[in-house]
């Protein structure tokens, strides 16, 4: 079993994959899921607590990788397995990169928190020069 199969467990349980969902399933270990996840999140409340936990499990959401190639250069690429989504019925959720890019209203979502992540990104950092040289031939290396 690896991480993927173990979020896919989640997502089965629980119809969906968020932090809590994670930290539930891993703190009952009720089945090989749960057992996988659970000595990966910190259990000794004097370390950390409740929260702490859920910030854990939403990492280990995100450092799920899976191999795409790119449809016209053919490149394969990393890319993470789920992304974070805040639907409007649902709340704050990861769902599967295709299932979320496949979507209009999910794909759509997820460009909106990509543009606020940019947008705080150069807010932060807009005034260094090198800032702009680091995008700026980074574009030139990917387009």
């Amino acid at each position: 079993m690896n991480l993927r199969d173990a979020m896919e467990g989640v997502r089965s349980q629980y119809g969906d994959l968020t932090p809590q969902y994670v930290v539930d399933l891993a703190e009952k270990q009720l089945n090989k899921f749960g057992k996988f996840l659970h000595p990966r999140l910190e259990w000794d409340n004097a370390i950390a607590g409740p929260q702490y936990r859920l910030v854990q499990a939403a990492e280990l959401i995100r450092s799920v990788r899976v191999v795409r190639e790119h449809p016209i250069t053919g490149e394969t690429t990393s890319v993470r397995a789920y992304l974070h989504i805040e639907d409007p019925d649902r709340g704050s959720v990861y769902d599967p990169t295709e299932e979320v890019l496949a979507n209009p209203l999910t794909r759509e979502l997820a460009f909106r928190e990509m543009e606020r992540d940019w947008k705080s990104l150069k807010r932060k950092y807009e005034e260094f020069e090198e800032f702009a040289e680091l995008v700026l031939s980074d574009m030139t290396v990917t387009a």
